[in-house]
């Protein structure tokens, strides 16, 4: 049993590498004149050595905020289509690029994590000058909301006073999620794929045990 898991985990593997491969050495397609012009009119800030790629959008002077956070794999183009209801119905909609997403900066070597995403949002909105907002989140953009959720309810000093949060198609509690067997081989593969578009190498595959029957 254990030898033709390990078979069906190489084959899998080996599907995904070559298909990587592929990917990877593929042109990426020019940009649209749409995206140019997202590109265009958006706004870069430092964080850590890393500029992060940004729009804001209504009245400065205007408390009635609204940050949108982005899933995976996309960027903050997914929000494009309704910015002009969101204006309507919020007077200030800021939307962002998480690191290693989008145009924002993609470092290779790098540690990547939902507490760091948290930290940029947080940074920009302090750096805004905004200190409560409401917040449209999707997918992982969810997890990224429920930390800065976290920080809010534990009082932290640098917390941001959060007035609303909204939570799109994602996994909020883990132990109701059971996704199907094509979920999870779509999930690995494009972890997979995102790990080696930022040069990381894949761990060794680990190593067979044969146990004697007891």
């Amino acid at each position: 049993m254990s030898l033709h898991l390990n078979k069906s985990y190489l084959l899998l593997l080996s599907t995904c590498v070559a298909a990587i491969a592929v990917f990877l050495n593929y042109p990426p397609p020019p940009l649209s004149d749409t995206l140019k012009k997202w590109k265009q009119s958006g706004k870069m800030f430092n964080f850590q050595n890393n500029n992060i790629f940004y729009h804001d959008y209504g009245n400065e002077n205007n408390e009635d905020v609204l940050v949108c956070i982005h899933g995976f794999p996309t960027s903050s183009f997914d929000f494009i289509k309704i910015l002009p209801d969101l204006q309507n119905i919020f007077g200030r909609v800021i939307v962002a690029d998480m690191l290693g997403f989008g145009f924002s900066d993609k470092p290779k070597v790098h540690n990547y994590t939902v507490f760091e995403q948290a930290d940029i949002i947080t940074y920009l909105l302090k750096s805004l000058s905004i200190n409560k907002v409401n917040i449209l989140a999707h997918d992982l953009g969810d997890t990224i909301a429920q930390e800065i959720l976290a920080r809010f309810e534990d009082g932290e000093k640098d917390r941001i006073l959060l007035q609303s949060v909204t939570l799109l198609n994602g996994g909020i509690l883990p132990e109701t999620n059971f996704p199907k067997i094509i979920q999870k081989v779509c999930l690995f593969y494009f972890k997979i794929t995102f790990l080696y578009s930022l040069g990381i190498i894949l761990p060794n595959l680990p190593k067979s045990h044969n146990h004697n029957p007891t």
